[in-house]
């Protein structure tokens, strides 16, 4: 069995035990009853650098810990996280026992397979038959994604993340983190939903665009709504220049964390005409970048003419 009929059939399964009624109190999933079910008769909180950790001890049972110190909804993820790793046993077989010598970034055998459980526990959390009647609900609008918050007891990053799976449409996120000093812009990383593929989405970096509606929804944490324009970055290296594309944009509070998520329409037309113009746009890209640096050359004084002044 290759690695996409793996996730395939984990995936199955994993929409039919959320979806089986003994498993079931209400629209949300009973965790613990489940746990019992797949052998877990131990969970403990402890302080842990991890997020969590299955044992297997050997007489049957496994033991869970988890890290006390992260929040409810963080520790509910991590568990379902956990319980996709039991559930992959049969699928994997030997593959699970993988032993990790290097950095997390250089065992690709294991970053694929956390991977799979973070899809499996977002997917057990959030079933699709339960999760798209919430978001249809919302005519798929980002405000659904406070719906599945409420709903189903998830984080707002992990609701965000399954609404970009379950859109019909073309759908980036980008997360913002509040700048670590006054008068510095917010920084963002982006998630792309999985029709997009390889694709990184940012707003473009003209003056006084692009994040105007981060910086809004920092203050208010409430829904923003704008059209940016933003710059694409089609199968991790192909850049196209996207104006007024639909951003709703929505502060989230977290003690002690403070993010807004940022949610970007991509229209799937330009997509598709942008990948055969790829010389075109990477030159672009080069011209863009030479005149940023030239400017910035102008603006900032020399490294010798700053110690002249010190």
């Amino acid at each position: 069995m290759d690695w996409a009929e793996i996730e395939q059939s984990a995936l199955s399964l994993v929409e039919r035990v959320a979806q089986g009624t003994t498993t079931n109190v209400g629209p949300r999933l009973d965790l613990r009853r489940l746990g019992s079910h797949l052998g877990i008769d131990r969970l403990e909180l402890r302080a842990m650098g991890a997020s969590g950790l299955t044992v297997d001890r050997g007489d049957g049972g496994f033991t869970v810990f988890l890290n006390g110190q992260h929040s409810r909804t963080r520790r509910r993820f991590t568990f379902a996280h956990e319980l996709a790793h039991i559930m992959l046993r049969p699928l994997l077989g030997e593959r699970l026992v993988h032993h990790r010598v290097f950095a997390f970034e250089q065992d690709p055998e294991g970053a694929r397979i956390e991977d799979l459980c973070d899809m499996m526990a977002s997917t057990l959390l959030m079933p699709t038959e339960s999760a798209r009647p919430v978001l249809e609900g919302c005519r798929w609008s980002a405000t659904g994604v406070q719906r599945l918050v409420d709903e189903f007891d998830v984080s707002y990053e992990a609701a965000a993340r399954r609404f970009l799976v379950l859109h019909p449409e073309k759908r980036a996120l980008l997360i913002w983190k509040p700048p670590s000093e006054p008068n510095r812009v917010p920084m963002a990383r982006c998630v792309a939903s999985p029709t997009l593929g390889k694709t990184t989405v940012e707003f473009s970096r003209h003056p006084g665009t692009g994040r105007l509606a981060a910086e809004e929804a920092f203050k208010t944490f409430r829904f923003v709504t704008s059209y940016e324009d933003v710059d694409v970055w089609i199968d991790g290296s192909e850049f196209v220049h996207l104006p007024l594309c639909l951003v709703e944009s929505k502060g989230w509070k977290s003690e002690p964390h403070r993010e807004v998520y940022s949610f970007v329409a991509v229209p799937s037309d330009a997509i598709a005409e942008a990948r055969p113009k790829k010389s075109s746009a990477r030159s672009s890209l080069t011209k863009a970048r030479n005149s940023r640096a030239s400017t910035a050359a102008r603006r900032s004084p020399s490294r010798r003419g700053r110690r002249g002044q010190q």
